[in-house]
């Protein structure tokens, strides 16, 4: 996110198509600030079950070894 952030504050900065120079962040800026926590929950939960996935395959073989 943070990196997005930085991304569009410096093309935000740069002249616009009218020759204006300034910050004008826009709808980048809001949309970023708006789906960055959205996108933030559904990384931490496909990690989140990609690990327990992992851990439940790893007792599986583990209880296989055992028997």
């Amino acid at each position: 996110m943070v990196y997005c952030l930085i991304k569009l504050y410096k093309r935000s900065t740069q002249t616009s198509v009218d020759g204006v120079i300034g910050t004008t962040p826009g709808l980048d800026m809001v949309m970023v600030l708006l789906l960055a926590p959205l996108l933030m929950i559904v990384d931490v939960s496909i990690t989140w079950f990609r690990k327990y996935q992992e851990a439940e395959e790893a007792r599986r073989r583990n209880d296989k070894r055992i028997l």
